[in-house]
């Protein structure tokens, strides 16, 4: 048989999980392990876990459950032709391929195929055993054929998160209820420790039930960085203390509380918030009284000639890209030294509300004729000791990614730039931060050579992974492969910039793809060398499992039937049942933490070495005797 067609066999072996995991097998002959008849979940029992953790852990067990679908609801089913077509065509074969590279087949086509699969009884139990680690995301979810308890190891408590995730898309639909298959065995850890996602709520505002709901995406995919890019020169919503937002609505504005809240609710699935305040470009909606007055965003008309940075077309009413062209900074070096200020007191106010280990300052597509306009306007000449006005612009623009970056480490984050600043950025500047590639066209494994020159701590690559780029589909996304074998990559970010979109279910299978190249890219290698219908067919049932939680604007990849309710519509499907919460045990008492457990082993310890040397000394003989 031929190679490409092995891997492609084999990627189908995974279809239940995505992204792939390390190791997955199950039996061919694999039975089903139903919900219990009764509307609930199986009781779940946490081990070793502290708070807040456990209660994170059981939030996210119920979260991340099949979902309650009503009576008459159809399960996932493909076209019956195509399967009997891929039946015929990949029979014994299969079997012999899956085997010869030591893999059990799918245990299962499409959900429709539960119906003849041997009942194995039902679920009684989920077990999850926490260890002490921190930050660790390997996880092990095992269930035993025979046993009706499914087991699952992690190294830390964000892995619990991510087991729960691969359990959750585990849970096929039959037509009546949800089912495991009855034996299965999961080995799985993420190839990379930064895998992102960003989100742009300036160029259209996202109401926070809308961020909310990206976040629980980012979850279902096993995503564990949200960038925020907050604000943009189309408008800044943010009610910062530091200045009034400038918003489309008065209340389309975020709070520094519902920053705060925002970063908790990411905190509780597992997932880091890094916002941005983009400077010292991109200033069009920032206090007039810090941005280049001249091009300021009051005054609309300065921009109408509709050219962004690097000349890019504008747009409409250049408010697309030609607002972007507005920097902060007016003329001169008390327009610098304005600037600066109020960038430090941003950033660090924005850093402390979402609570923030990473702070992004931008340093992308700075329009350097912002400044030199200005200057011509007030008549004053670019500062003295610079041969060339070039030379002058990449002088402010250092000095305002140096306050940017100064008052981030300050609030005790890590800056991340944009890759421009590896030009514009002093070395003192960059060092110990994170780079973001996104000029592919630069040729990113030059720009990591140079990255590693400069002391940066990491690299995070986003060539290949805009969601926005609506001529590039989710194959293509796939199709570029795992991310750069470099030692500076940390990991790797899609971007969903707002412009023409203001919904992330429309990119949800792009994002999805993404997620694949950031976890390990099993399945980005299969589209490399050219298998596509592997990855499609577990795309299609990943698309189904977010669909029915909610993600309803999330796109099909290939013919199928997926509903979350009975095909005749909503007004003849009765509600469905309610859903008991499952009963939770913690095997340690929440209240005591490992610390406290530690004391009061060492409290123990002292009592009894104590009353031990009492005896002794009640028995030592006196000199006398």
């Amino acid at each position: 048989m031929r190679p490409l067609r092995w891997l492609a066999l084999w990627s189908r072996v995974a279809r239940g999980i995505w992204p792939t995991p390390r190791a997955w097998s199950t039996p061919a002959d694999a039975g089903v392990r139903r919900l219990p008849a009764a509307a609930g979940l199986p009781a779940l029992t946490i081990d070793g876990c502290e708070e807040p953790w456990c209660g994170r852990i059981a939030a996210a067990y119920d979260r991340l459950a099949p979902p309650r679908l009503p009576p008459g609801t159809p399960p996932h089913a493909r076209p019956p032709a195509a399967v009997a077509a891929e039946a015929a065509a990949f029979g014994a074969p299969r079997e012999r391929a899956a085997a010869a590279l030591g893999v059990g087949p799918s245990w299962y086509e499409d959900d429709v195929a539960l119906a003849g699969r041997r009942d194995a009884g039902a679920i009684a139990r989920v077990e999850v055993s926490v260890g002490g680690g921190a930050g660790d995301e390997s996880y092990a979810p095992r269930l035993a054929e025979g046993d009706d308890v499914a087991r699952a190891s992690a190294a830390a408590p964000e892995g619990a998160l991510r087991a729960l995730a691969s359990l959750g898309q585990l849970w096929r639909w039959d037509g009546a209820r949800h089912a495991l298959p009855s034996a299965f065995d999961v080995e799985d850890a993420p190839r990379h420790a930064w895998r992102g996602l960003l989100l742009d709520t300036s160029r259209h505002f996202w109401p926070l039930a809308r961020v909310h709901r990206a976040l629980d995406a980012m979850e279902a995919l096993k995503l564990n960085v949200l960038h925020w890019h907050v604000v943009d020169s189309q408008s800044w919503p943010w009610a910062a203390n530091a200045t009034a937002p400038r918003p489309y609505c008065d209340a389309c504005v975020y709070t520094s509380a519902d920053v705060a809240a925002v970063a908790s609710a990411a905190r509780d699935r597992g997932i880091a918030v890094v916002p941005e305040l983009d400077a010292p470009g991109h200033g069009g909606a920032a206090p007039a009284a810090a941005t280049c007055p001249e091009l300021a965003a009051s005054d609309r008309g300065a921009v109408a000639r509709g050219r962004g940075p690097g000349g890019r077309d504008g747009g409409a009413g250049s408010t697309e890209h030609g607002l972007d062209a507005v920097a902060w900074g007016a003329a001169g070096a008390a327009g610098l030294d304005d600037a600066a200020r109020a960038l430090a007191a941003l950033v660090g106010e924005l850093a402390a509300a979402a609570g923030a280990a990473h702070f992004h300052v931008g340093g992308d597509e700075v329009d350097a004729g912002c400044w030199a306009e200005d200057a011509a306007r007030r008549g004053a000449a670019p500062d003295a000791g610079f041969e060339a006005a070039a030379d002058w612009a990449r002088a402010r623009e250092a000095a305002l990614l140096r306050a940017s970056a100064d008052a981030a480490r300050a609030a005790g984050a890590t800056p991340v730039f944009w890759d421009e600043a590896l030009d514009a950025g002093d070395p003192a500047t960059l060092a110990g931060g994170l780079v973001q590639i996104w000029r592919g066209w630069l040729g990113v494994p030059g720009l990591l050579a140079y990255a590693s020159t400069l002391g940066l701590a990491g690299a995070v690559v986003s060539d290949g992974m805009y969601l926005d780029h609506d001529h590039e589909g989710w194959d293509q996304v796939l199709r570029r492969g795992r991310l750069p074998d470099h030692a500076l990559v940390v990991g790797g970010e899609a971007c969903s910039w707002g412009e023409h979109n203001e919904r992330l279910d429309a990119r949800l299978v792009k994002l999805a793809a993404a997620a694949e190249r950031l976890w390990g890219g099993a399945a980005a290698d299969a589209a490399r060398a050219g298998d596509l219908v592997g990855p499609r067919l577990r795309l299609s049932a990943l698309r189904c499992h977010l669909l029915r939680r909610g993600h309803d604007g999330t796109p099909p990849v290939l013919p199928d039937l997926c509903l979350a309710g009975p095909p005749r519509g909503p007004a003849d499907a009765p509600p469905p049942p309610a859903r008991a919460p499952a009963a939770v045990t913690i095997a340690a008492p929440w209240y005591r933490s490992r610390a406290a457990a530690r004391l009061e082993d060492a409290a123990l310890a002292a009592a009894v070495a104590f009353i031990v040397a009492s005896r002794v000394r009640r028995r030592r003989p006196n000199k006398e005797d």
